[in-house]
Order: C-alpha cells, then structure tokens, then sequence
C-alpha cells in the first residue's frame, strides 16, 4: 500500500508535466468549442421549430376557411336541383326568362345608369309587346 507522500509526488509529478497540462487546455477549449456548438445547434432548432408552428398554423387556418368554402359549395350543390333556388341564383347572375325585359332606370340629376343586375324584373306576358 502505498503512502500518502506517494501519492502527493504523482499529482505533482503529472501536474508539473507540460504535457499533460497541454494536454488538458487543449481537452478544455475542445469541450468550450463543444458548448458553443451545442448552443448553436439548440437556437437552430428552436429557430427552425417556432417557423414551423407558424406555418402549420397558417395552413390549419387555410384549411378552415377551405372546408367552409367547401361545405358552402356543398350545400348549394345538395339544391341544384332545386328550380326555384336555380333561378334565384340566375337572377343574381342578371338572367332573365326569354319572355321578360329588363328595365334599366337612369338616376333624376345624376345621369348614371344603375346596375340592371340590381334592378327588380318583372315578369311581362307573353303577348305583351309595348315597352
């Protein structure tokens, strides 16, 4: 078993040894170098993570509004064959049945047509043929 003065001279002897404490400065700016690396990485990450949920959330709102689009387009395809609705939505258009005429009103002192698709159609008989 060696003694307690043994075992002090070692330490001294390895500490005393330039190269070992080369050796050790070298070993310590290796793991700052190591650190700084890591560090890097994680703002990388974090960076890189904080743009994605940005995205995602973006796209889940664009998906929202597409499914209510969707759902819309739905519900006026479940009354297409609806002839009432069809022509409501022909008369939004500015269509008209063949036998009716469109009446265009001019505003009194400001000499604009207004829009015909704004315009009440009514509906005319057939036989009627005056203006």
């Amino acid at each position: 078993m060696r003694n307690a003065a043994e075992a002090e001279r070692d330490v001294q002897d390895l500490s005393g040894d330039r190269g070992t404490r080369r050796v050790v400065r070298l070993l310590g700016i290796v793991a700052i170098i190591g650190i700084l690396q890591v560090g890097l990485l994680i703002f990388v990450e974090l960076d890189l993570f904080t743009r994605h949920r940005a995205a995602i959330s973006e796209l889940e709102t664009e998906l929202a509004l597409t499914q209510a689009e969707a759902d819309a387009l739905r519900a006026i395809a479940e009354r297409a064959f609806d002839t009432d609705f069809r022509e409501q939505l022909a008369r939004r258009q500015g269509f008209m049945f063949p036998t009716e005429r469109r009446l265009i009103v001019l505003n009194e002192g400001v000499g604009n047509v207004t829009s015909p698709a704004r315009q009440p159609v009514t509906p005319q008989p057939e036989g009627d043929t005056t203006p």
